[in-house]
Order: C-alpha cells, then sequence, then structure tokens
C-alpha cells in the first residue's frame, strides 16, 4: 500500500543510494551522446585533406612521417593540424584522437568519403 502512494505521490520507491546511481547513468549516457554527435558533426565538417591527415594521425604517424607519405613540407602539415584543433577545440592531436577512440569514430574517419 505505501509503495502505491509513493509512487502517486511520485516519490522513488528506490533507496537513495541506487536512486544516486541511476541518475550517475543517466547523466553519463547523455554526455557521452553529447561528446558522440559533438564529435560526428565536427568530422562531417573536416575536408578531404583533415580526414587523410587525421587518419594518419590515429594510425600513429609523426609529423616527420606524414610530411614524406604526403610529400609536403612540415610548415603545411602543423597548419592542417591546427586547423583541426580549432575545430575541434582541442589543444593538441592527443586529445583529438582520445576523443575520436573513446567515441569508437574510428571506422568513421576511414569511411567517410572514400578516403
Amino acid at each position: 500500500m505505501e509503495s502505491i502512494r509513493n509512487a502517486y505521490l511520485n516519490q522513488s520507491p528506490l533507496r537513495p543510494e541506487l536512486a544516486s546511481k541511476i541518475l550517475g547513468e543517466f547523466k553519463r549516457v547523455k554526455t557521452y551522446e553529447t561528446s558522440f554527435l559533438f564529435a560526428v558533426d565536427i568530422v562531417s565538417s573536416l575536408t578531404t585533406t583533415e580526414l587523410q591527415l587525421l587518419r594518419l594521425l590515429l594510425d600513429g604517424k609523426s609529423r616527420r612521417e606524414i610530411c614524406a607519405l604526403r610529400h609536403v613540407e612540415m610548415s603545411t602539415v602543423k597548419t592542417q593540424i591546427n586547423h583541426i584543433l580549432k575545430k575541434f577545440g582541442k589543444k593538441s592531436v592527443e586529445e583529438v584522437t582520445a576523443m575520436i577512440s573513446s567515441l569508437n569514430l574510428y571506422d568513421l574517419i576511414y569511411n567517410r568519403r572514400n578516403i
């Protein structure tokens, strides 16, 4: 009877510890969804060149290796990396690659525009 009354009064019949854990999980999922959508939006706005560069960075290539593979100067690679960092609002390549990896967007990068 008390459970019915509590439900009618919109009171949680859950213990506070359990209710707190459930709330925490909802917040975590919401944060993940927001981050995921944010990252997908950015990835979809990257140019083909930026996607190719991001793919090489995700593969663990150094700036020097990227220069050799793409036959460009270091200043070009640095400029392109800065554009990527600015779009993601991050300060380092490691932050961007960690974000892509944590959100499992690696395949999206590889399949985007058939690069």
